[in-house]
Parts: C-alpha cells; sequence; structure tokens
C-alpha cells in the first residue's frame, strides 16, 4: 500500500540523493552536453552495423530505441499506480484487521507493487541511466558502447559495483539510498516467484539459494520502506530529467546549427556533430538532417 503519509516521510531523502547525482553528473561530465546525450539516449546500433556500411552511416544513433519504448510502457503502469494513495495510514491499519474485503485488495495491490520494484530494477534503460550518470559524476565520458550483456553478472554487477560503489565518494546521499532499497535477493524472489505472503509478512523462498541471501522475510512494514523510496526515487529521476530537457533546450534557443556532441567515429576516434532543438515539434535533431 501507499501512503501520503510515508511518501511525505521518505521525499526529502530521495529528492537529496537523486539530486545529488544529477548535479554531480552536470558539474562533473568531461564535455558540457554529455548529460544532454544520456537525455536523448545515444547509442551504438550494432545490429545496423553491415547497413550502416554498405549505405555510408554512422552506428551512432539518438533516439528511444527499444530500450525507451519499454520504458514508457512500463511509466505507464507506475504512473496509474502512484495516484492509488490511503492518505489516513492508521484508519487504515484498523481496518483492514477485520475488513476481509481489503485484505484480499491489500495482497493484490502487493503483487502489484512487486510487480513495480522488479521492474524498476530489470528496466534497460532505468540501468543504463543510472551507469551513464554515474560515469559522468565521476568524470567519464559518456559510454556510447554501453550493453548490459557485456557484465559478467548482468545488472546485479551494475547496480552494484557501477552505480553504488563507484558513487559513494562523489554521491555518498545516492550510494546510500541505492545500497538502502536495491536488494538481488527481493528482486530475485519476485522475477521466479518464490514468495508467499502469511499474514502481514511477505516470505522470501529462496533465501537458501545464495550464502548472500540474508532475508526470510519482510513484514508488511518493511516492505514499505522499500516500495515507497522505488516510486519516490523514479519520481526525482523523472523531475530532474524534466528540468535538464529545459536547461538544455533554453541553452540551444537562437543557435542556428544547435549544441555541439561528441560522437565516436567507426575507427573509435571522436568528431563533432550538431545536434538542434526544434521547439515547433518539441524534438531535437542532428542538425544535418533539417531541413533549411
Amino acid at each position: 500500500m501507499l501512503f501520503t503519509e510515508k511518501m511525505e516521510q521518505v521525499q526529502e531523502e530521495v529528492d537529496a540523493a537523486v539530486n545529488e547525482l544529477f548535479i554531480a553528473a552536470e558539474k562533473n561530465q568531461t564535455h558540457p552536453q554529455d548529460l544532454l546525450i544520456i537525455l536523448e539516449h545515444g547509442f551504438y546500433a550494432e545490429e545496423f552495423v553491415e547497413f550502416a556500411d554498405q549505405h555510408g552511416l554512422s552506428y551512432y544513433h539518438m533516439g528511444p530505441n527499444w530500450e525507451g519504448y519499454s520504458e514508457q510502457t512500463q511509466y505507464e503502469l507506475y504512473d496509474a499506480y502512484r495516484h492509488e494513495l490511503e492518505n489516513d495510514k492508521e484508519a487504515y491499519l484498523s481496518k483492514v484487521k477485520t475488513d476481509e474485503n481489503l485484505k484480499i485488495e491489500e495482497r493484490m495491490r502487493l503483487h502489484v507493487e512487486l510487480m513495480i520494484y522488479l521492474k524498476f530494477w530489470e528496466s534497460d534503460m532505468i540501468v543504463k541511466k543510472l551507469y551513464q550518470l554515474v560515469r559522468l559524476s565521476n568524470s567519464e565520458a559518456y559510454n556510447w558502447h554501453f550493453k548490459i550483456k557485456d557484465f559478467k553478472k548482468g545488472r546485479q554487477q551494475i547496480l552494484r559495483q557501477e552505480v553504488r560503489d563507484k558513487s559513494q565518494k562523489v554521491c555518498p546521499k545516492f550510494s546510500l539510498l541505492i545500497n538502502r532499497i536495491y536488494s538481488n535477493q527481493i528482486r530475485n524472489s519476485i522475477a521466479h516467484s518464490q514468495y508467499a505472503f502469511i499474514g502481514r509478512t511477505i516470505h522470501l523462498n529462496n533465501k537458501k539459494e545464495s550464502p548472500y541471501h540474508l532475508l526470510g522475510a519482510i513484514d508488511f512494514e518493511d516492505w514499505e520502506d522499500y516500495i515507497h523510496r522505488v516510486i519516490m526515487m523514479y519520481n526525482a529521476i523523472i523531475g530532474n530529467i524534466n528540468q535538464q530537457r529545459r536547461r538544455y533546450q533554453n541553452k540551444a534557443s537562437g543557435k542556428h546549427f544547435g549544441l555541439d556532441i561528441r560522437v565516436p567515429k567507426k575507427d573509435g576516434t571522436l568528431k563533432t556533430e550538431f545536434y538542434k532543438y526544434l521547439p515547433d515539434i518539441g524534438r531535437w535533431n542532428w542538425y544535418k538532417n533539417v531541413q533549411s
């Protein structure tokens, strides 16, 4: 269940952590438009290399691609559910003790919350954005070749080592937030349906599968800490992205060629391309593709 009171309780902590990440990324980026590449999603189109070679095109593109469309679809669930708030937690907890229909509804909502939690940490686009933001925060260039499959332990390795651990010095609040709300054990238990609701407790049935799985069960009160922070973290990410979008749009205003972007060439060296904001349609495009 989502409670207004709990949302307000964790908001300051979560906002401060996510803001810290975006501020560090903007401040420490090695090129002033690397953050724009994150917003616009720059990627290496591995599957189109042969086609690109045949037609003299670039391997590197901007746009949602399938990761972006998947996140947009995921957002529909998140956005619908985040408005399902209970305003009076004390009254709700009192009522759910005796109201059997409310108990059933609570379990159904928990299933949705578990799905939202799983989808957040499984999202290719969210994982990629966090990875790239931490790189920029540490004064590393945007990685156009990032692929989750290139990491031996996949998302777990990226979220723990590349995001949580590598943000610890430059973004300690953000690192602490990730440490607090990301649990590979919980993620796996949801993904493999290895959990059960018993009373007001979520029993995790995968504890024996790994020495790193330390949780036997989570009571509903403790689950609130996870899901409310994840929801608020998603809120804060979206808010910061929208703020940065406006900043870059204002920066590009009145510039005929747009803003300069560092893009790899086929030989791995870098070149400069211009990326122009088109206010009439609310989109960016490569200057060379804009019709005069």
